[in-house]
């Protein structure tokens, strides 16, 4: 899948939820607040998070981490910087409105799609983490994909890393 399809994938699921158009919402709100120079640096730390939990995953499951990884991220920043300077060119271009939202819900939909990704690669590495269970229901299908098993296979998967872990 590539990074596009896997972005708009993650968009969707978590748009599919009450609880991820309210994280959406409050995302956004937070970037809009926050102004430009956080909203970048909250952009650049959710990729390199989700960057260092997908290694952890990875080495968790013990599959060999690549430099795939590393291209990967640098890709979604050159993406992610392009996007959000644009919509800060947008919001420049239009000096009479007082609401320059556009930088805001881009870069608050990234960081939860970012976020989404670095949490299911967290629920991998411990998937007894007491506050990461509440969100295992919706990041099934995200962790499906991280591990390369059905969703149904999911629990399955998460139980048996925590029974060899105990042992």
């Amino acid at each position: 899948m590539s990074g596009l399809q896997h972005f708009h994938t993650n968009l969707c699921g978590i748009m599919q939820t009450t609880r991820g158009w309210l994280a959406a919402l409050l995302s956004i709100a937070a970037n809009y607040i926050a102004g430009y120079e956080t909203s970048i640096c909250l952009v650049l730390l959710s990729v390199v998070l989700d960057l260092l939990w997908g290694i952890a995953a990875a080495v968790k499951q013990g599959r060999y981490t690549t430099s795939e990884l590393a291209r990967e991220s640098i890709s979604k920043v050159s993406v992610y910087a392009t996007a959000i300077a644009f919509m800060i060119a947008l919001d420049r271009l239009t000096p009479d409105t007082d609401i320059s939202v556009t930088e805001a819900v881009v870069a608050g939909i990234i960081i939860l799609v970012e976020m989404w990704s670095f949490m299911a690669n967290a629920l991998i590495v411990y998937p007894n983490m007491p506050l990461l269970v509440l969100f295992r229901k919706m990041l099934t299908g995200e962790i499906a994909n991280k591990l390369g098993v059905s969703e149904r296979d999911v629990e399955k998967t998460l139980n048996t890393t925590k029974s060899r872990k105990k042992k």
